[in-house]
């Protein structure tokens, strides 16, 4: 007999007992998960640290961003002086200085935010960050595990082209030339429309699957090439190492020194372990934040657990997720997550 999951309420993930919510604003979007084998429940969940997993009821709720606690800088000015110089001889010249809106954010309304210079943070004018990107030569490998989490299984071939891959998360100090660039939005962990200083190479988090995408859109434009998130398959591909099937991307046991997570409180900068790279050199597959991937949830070919689709699969485990277990965070673990959730816990990168 079919083992039903109960329907959960509004704004909440259902995925065998544990739940995961989405930001203030929510998400109508649910998924169920049904089972074949009684009492057998699929825990997957992204752990929010000190947004709290509440025991007893074993749930996680993903609750709204933290509102920054940093008040506008209002920069203070005499009155400007308008000059009109008026010539004899037929020409009328008129002058006037004053300060003008920019584009309207793609995402909607003017963005009013002041804008105001914190010392020592880099400007887009003086840096411009290029991608680094690492070249993955396709082939075929091991999807998922027949010994990993309900949703892992089964294992099964699966075959991907060959592509280029981010060699880190998108960074706080690059997603800060697409908001000058386009006027976006700012993720409310920025100050001023501005990352805090010292915090330019963490990788940003707090953005939607929406937001991944038209940060993805404004880098196409502006290296004229084709960037996209990466497919759940290609993602799993670089790490596993391929046809190498590796349970981490640096190998097959875990190893502390190699991936930023473990109960931490916070994201550390990109690349802080090198040690922890695929063997192409990509960094980060394991820790630091989930990243977003193109792909929607859904069950794996001959699997007996149904997954709904409707909501998007997250990668890679972020710092305060556990290493060791059964929920340990490997190459081949699964996450679903509301495409409008924006969480301390969820950054992307790019393929092409």
């Amino acid at each position: 007999a079919t083992e039903a999951i109960p329907q959960p309420s509004d704004k909440t993930m259902v995925f065998g007992q544990d739940t995961l919510g989405g930001d203030e604003e929510g998400s109508a979007d649910q998924a169920q998960i049904s089972q074949k084998v009684p009492q057998e429940t699929v825990q997957q969940t992204i752990n929010t640290g000190s947004q709290g997993r509440v025991t007893g009821s074993d749930q996680v709720v993903i609750s709204s961003p933290p509102k920054s606690s940093f008040k506008p800088i209002l920069i203070g000015a005499g009155a400007l002086v308008v000059v009109l110089l008026i010539t004899v001889v037929g020409g009328v010249g008129a002058y006037m200085m004053g300060l003008f809106g920019g584009k309207k954010p793609i995402n909607g309304g003017p963005d009013t935010t002041p804008t105001a210079v914190i010392e020592g943070s880099p400007s887009p004018e003086s840096t411009v960050f290029k991608a680094d990107m690492v070249a993955i030569p396709g082939g075929t490998f091991t999807m998922g595990r027949d010994d990993g989490q309900p949703q892992e299984r089964p294992e099964h071939q699966v075959t991907v082209e060959s592509f280029e891959m981010d060699r880190t998360e998108v960074t706080n100090e690059e997603y800060y030339q697409f908001i000058v660039a386009t006027n976006y939005k700012a993720p409310p962990h920025f100050v001023n429309g501005k990352p805090l200083p010292g915090k330019e190479m963490n990788p940003v988090n707090f953005v939607s699957l929406e937001d991944a995408r038209a940060f993805a859109k404004w880098r196409s434009e502006r290296d004229v090439v084709e960037y996209r998130l990466p497919t759940e398959a290609e993602w799993e591909y670089a790490a596993r190492n391929g046809s190498q099937d590796s349970l981490y991307p640096w190998g097959d046991e875990y190893e502390n020194d190699r991936a930023v997570m473990g109960g931490l409180q916070t994201v550390e900068d990109v690349g802080t372990n090198s040690k922890g790279a695929n063997k192409w050199g990509v960094l980060d597959l394991i820790g630091n934040v989930w990243e977003w991937t193109s792909s929607e949830s859904g069950s794996y070919p001959g699997s007996e657990v149904q997954i709904v689709g409707g909501v998007q699969v997250t990668r890679g485990g972020g710092f305060f997720d556990k290493t060791t277990g059964a929920d340990a965070i490997t190459s081949t673990f699964r996450a679903f997550v509301p495409q409008d959730t924006k969480d301390k816990t969820l950054g992307f990168r790019l393929v092409k």
